[in-house]
Formats: C-alpha cells, sequence, structure tokens
C-alpha cells in the first residue's frame, strides 16, 4: 500500500503516520470483537530526513475464508520535491478556481441525497424481508421510514444559503486577490513580516500551488511521478503481490498521471483509492471540458493503460476539492470506478481535512477496499453486514447534523442582535448607537494597549495618505464593532465544538464494534441545551448593551 500526500508542506514520514495510526487503531478493535489475540503491527522503520522509505508491516489474520497474509505500508512523498510558484501568479490561479468550485460542489449535493435516499431504501426493504435477520430492529429504528428529516432540511437550507452567498463570496475573494500582491509589495516592515500575512503566502504559494505544479507543470510534474514510481518499486522489493494506492486531494492528480505514463506501465497497481482527490478541480481549473493540449498528463487514457485496474473514490459534499463525483472531460479515459459519497463535517472549510476523522463512513469502507484489492469491498472479512454500515452512517448523520446546528445558532445568536442595532441605527431611532459604538470604544481601549503601534501605525499611515471621507471611519468603527461581538460568539462555537469533538470520538470508537452500540446521548443534549441558554443570554446582554 503507498500513501500519496496531497498539495502542501506535509513532512516526511507526516503522511505514512498520520494515516497508518487510524488503521492499526480499527484493526486493533476488530482483532478484539473476534477473538483475535496480539498486535497487529510486526515491525516498522522509517527516516523523518526523507532519504529512505519508510515501511510498517501489519499482520492481517485470516476470517470468514480468507487466508492470513501482511500488510506492507510505505509513502509517496513529494511535498518538498516541487519549486512554490510566485504570488502574482497564484493569485490569479485562485481567482480563476473559486467558479468552478462552487459548481461542483452544487452538484455533488444533488447526487449525494438521491444515493442516501436508495441506500436507506434498500437497508430498511431487506431488514423487513429478512425474518432471520438478527439486526433488522436495530436497521428500522435507525433508519426511520419518514423520507425527509430534520437533518435533510437542514442541509438542503445550508446548502440553498451557500449558493445564494456564492455570487457576493466570490467577488470578495476576487477582490481581495486582486488587490493582494499590490499590498504586500506596500514597503512597510510591519506588513511584510507580518506572521497572517505570510500564512497566507504560504497557503497560495507553498500550499495551493502545489496544484499547477503537479498539473501544468511538465518538468516537475515528471520529477514528482517519480516519487511514487520510487514508492511502487520500494514494495516489489519488498516482495508485496497486490499492490493499492491510496491518494489525497492533489495526490490524486500526481497518481493519475503515473499510471498513465508509459515510463511506469511496468510498475504494477491493482487497487487506487481517492479520497478528496483534486483531479476533477484541476480538470474543472484547466477547462479541459473544452479540450487540453496534446501534451496535458491530465488528458491520460488510464482505460487503456491499466483496463483492470480498480478505482474507490471517496468524496464529501462540501469538500471543495472534489467538488462533487469524478466527471472527466472526454479527453481523459477512465476505468470504472465504485464512487462513495459521505458526510464529513458539512463544511466547506474543514470536509477536506476530516477524512480520517470519519470512521464511519470513510475508514471502515477504506479497510474494506483495502483488503480486496482485486475485488470488490463487499467481499472483505472485515465490516461484512452492509445494513449495519447504514446504521453507523446514520447516526453520524444526526451527529454531525447536530454540529452544524451549533454552528447555525451561534451564528444566528451574533447576527440578530448586530442586525438590529444596525437598522435601527441607519433608521435614526434615538438611544441606539449600533456596533460603530462598541467599534469606537474598543479602538480607543486599544490605544492603550502596549505594543498596539504594530498594527495602528501601519493603518495610520494609510489614512494620511489622502483625506478619505468621513463615511469610512463610520464604516470602520462598525466592522470592529462587529468583530468584537463576532469574536465572543465565535469563542462559545469552539467550546461547543470541544463538546461535539468528545462526544464525537466516543461514538468513532462504539462504531467499531461488530454490532455498533450507540453511547447515551444525555450528556451531549445537556452540554449544548447549557451552551443555548448561555447563547441566549450572551445575545441579549449584547442588544442591551448597544442600546444605552
Amino acid at each position: 500500500m503507498v500513501f500519496v500526500h496531497g498539495i502542501g508542506d506535509q513532512a516526511a514520514c507526516g503522511t505514512f503516520l498520520d494515516w497508518s495510526r487510524p488503521i492499526v487503531d480499527l484493526l486493533i478493535d476488530w482483532r478484539r470483537d473476534h477473538e483475535v489475540p496480539g498486535d497487529p503491527v510486526v515491525s516498522c522503520t522509517y527516516d523523518q530526513t526523507g532519504a529512505q522509505l519508510p515501511y510498517l508491516d501489519l499482520e492481517i489474520s485470516d476470517y470468514a475464508g480468507h487466508p492470513a497474509g501482511s500488510w506492507v505500508i510505505t509513502e509517496a512523498w513529494w511535498a518538498q520535491s516541487t519549486r512554490p510558484p510566485t504570488l502574482p501568479a497564484m493569485t490569479h490561479y485562485v481567482r480563476s478556481a473559486m467558479l468552478p468550485i462552487m459548481r461542483g460542489i452544487c452538484r455533488g449535493y444533488k447526487q449525494r441525497e438521491r444515493n442516501w435516499t436508495r441506500r436507506v431504501g434498500v437497508a430498511r426493504g431487506y431488514a423487513r424481508r429478512e425474518r432471520t435477520y438478527d439486526n433488522g430492529p436495530l436497521v428500522l429504528k435507525a433508519m426511520p421510514v419518514r423520507r425527509r428529516d430534520w437533518i435533510y432540511w437542514l442541509d438542503w437550507l445550508q446548502m440553498k444559503l451557500t449558493v445564494l452567498a456564492f455570487v457576493p463570496i466570490y467577488c470578495l475573494i476576487w477582490l481581495a486577490l486582486l488587490v493582494y500582491d499590490p499590498f504586500r509589495r506596500i514597503p512597510i516592515k510591519a506588513l511584510q513580516d507580518s506572521s497572517t500575512l505570510k500564512s497566507v503566502d504560504t497557503f497560495l504559494t507553498r500550499w495551493f500551488g502545489g496544484l499547477p505544479n503537479v498539473a501544468d507543470d511538465n518538468i516537475q510534474s515528471a520529477n514528482v511521478r517519480s516519487r511514487l514510481a520510487n514508492a511502487i518499486s520500494g514494495l516489489r522489493a519488498q516482495g508485496c503481490g497486490p499492490i493499492v494506492v491510496v491518494a489525497h486531494s492533489g495526490g490524486a492528480i500526481v497518481s493519475f498521471e503515473t499510471l498513465c505514463d508509459p515510463a511506469y506501465h511496468a510498475e504494477p497497481v491493482d487497487k487506487l483509492i481517492t479520497l478528496g482527490e483534486g483531479l476533477g478541480l484541476a480538470w474543472r481549473i484547466d477547462n479541459a471540458y473544452k479540450g487540453l493540449p496534446a501534451a496535458s498528463r491530465l488528458r491520460g487514457d488510464l482505460r487503456a493503460m491499466r483496463p483492470k485496474l480498480r478505482w474507490a473514490d471517496f468524496w464529501s459534499t462540501y469538500d471543495p476539492a472534489p467538488a462533487g463525483p469524478i466527471h472527466p472531460p472526454a479527453s481523459a479515459k477512465l476505468v470504472r470506478r465504485h464512487s462513495h459519497e459521505i458526510v464529513n463535517l458539512m463544511s466547506i472549510l474543514e470536509d477536506h481535512g476530516a477524512y480520517w476523522d470519519n470512521d464511519e463512513e470513510f475508514l471502515i469502507p477504506l479497510l474494506q477496499e483495502i483488503d480486496t484489492p482485486t475485488g470488490h469491498a463487499s467481499d472483505s472479512r472485515f465490516f461484512r453486514d452492509s445494513s449495519l454500515a447504514m446504521v453507523r452512517a446514520a447516526w453520524r448523520r444526526v451527529r454531525v447534523g447536530v454540529l452544524a446546528a451549533w454552528r447555525w445558532e451561534t451564528a444566528l445568536l451574533a447576527a440578530i442582535p448586530l442586525g438590529i442595532a444596525t437598522l435601527t441605527a441607519a433608521l435614526g431611532i434615538p438611544g441606539l448607537h449600533g456596533p460603530g459604538r462598541l467599534g469606537g470604544a474598543f479602538a480607543e481601549w486599544w490605544r492603550t494597549v502596549p505594543g498596539h503601534e504594530t498594527i495602528a501605525g501601519p493603518l495610520d499611515w494609510i489614512s494620511g495618505l489622502a483625506s478619505w471621507p468621513p463615511f469610512l471611519r463610520t464604516i470602520g468603527q462598525w466592522g470592529l464593532g462587529v468583530a468584537v461581538v463576532g469574536l465572543a460568539f465565535l469563542v462559545l462555537a469552539r467550546v461547543g465544538t470541544g463538546f461535539w469533538g468528545s462526544w464525537d470520538r466516543r461514538e468513532r470508537q462504539a462504531a467499531h464494534q461488530k454490532t455498533p452500540e450507540r453511547p447515551s446521548r444525555i450528556v451531549p443534549a445537556i452540554e449544548f441545551g447549557l451552551l443555548t441558554v448561555i447563547g441566549v443570554e450572551m445575545a441579549a446582554i449584547t442588544l442591551a448593551w448597544l442600546w444605552r
């Protein structure tokens, strides 16, 4: 098995260790439930300099007609093998990526809901028909007969609001990126040395910058392909049989281009597993659906190069990288794929990095896919009851729905007093000063803080360049007041997210059981009930303070 990380600044062996650990933990729990003694880890060697390939050897016990064997895991590390592009080039590249991402997310949402309804129907139908099926009552209870539940409507509303927000968000990001590079060239040391702005630079050039390197730069992408080919050769030298490639984000581009490369046709790969793949994103950004240059590696013929290759693709609805299921252009010929549409965290900002924290819908199916490198996951020795897989997914769906509802609750509790205060202040109602009053008070306090010149100095310099209209000062104070209130509710939201994380870990651990048992939800209900009371009180205090 070869792990292929995505774009970013991953350290050597970072992906190898981070992805291996949840697999080992799941194997340990499975062995315990099936009374298989011992540690599945046979041996492990790795070098954190990246000079040598790491290796992890896992023992796989025999079960349900599957013979005992071993899995050998390594990593194709390529994070430090590319040169980051320039900041101006990346601001232009990211601007062109925004609209394709948004379109793909909308399309993927519709397909996921259709497939979820179909899968629920299949699981319930089997539980009703098979009178001898011991887990039938559990399946029917976990997935009620109603076609639409509160999670569906919450998800539907969130997606609609996301679509409505696309245009203003796109315009704001486009304008911000348009002025960002000239802004970074201003010869002010505080601006040039700002850790926040340097983080943005790193995201654009080192993190997102890896995408054009592997997709469009022929020289650098060739170097990256050689890393994956070397890892496959290393497994062959270890005496491995079937080989599985597990690739995330931009690693899917690397894997696709390597598997289509005639230079590496002799390197055998039996199954490709992609999660949060960036291949579709690269096609959309390069406008591959209207044609690609003849030399582009994105137009590979995987069907001709590896006709027996099996492909399993995991994608989350709100993940902006895949932005839906794989939809190849006419110039790219792919093998048949098994598409796993899953629910991570129902968040555009968090879904892309949340696959390995999704035991129910990703980690368990991943184990099944790895166990059957030349076959279908349903034939795996692990977690063989597909109806119980739907039970696990349904319970997770409720849990993630609570997280999404909590985000919306805290956002609305902050927005309601701010909206009322802003509207009434704009209408000139006496006694209400609006968020601008809070912003002005915060600005006066900030001037008493030692070292405030680091931030205030550049802003004062910019304000002294010209005689700015008075309304800009009003807008600035309003924005500062909104930021102060938003920060307070953000802290509340983070506290709730921490409680949710503890709940999530308990239920994910319980999902590892042969027959899952849902832990009590009394404690989470009490926690979120108390946080809701605190949030309502904070909203009331905010409005009362602005009214004084």
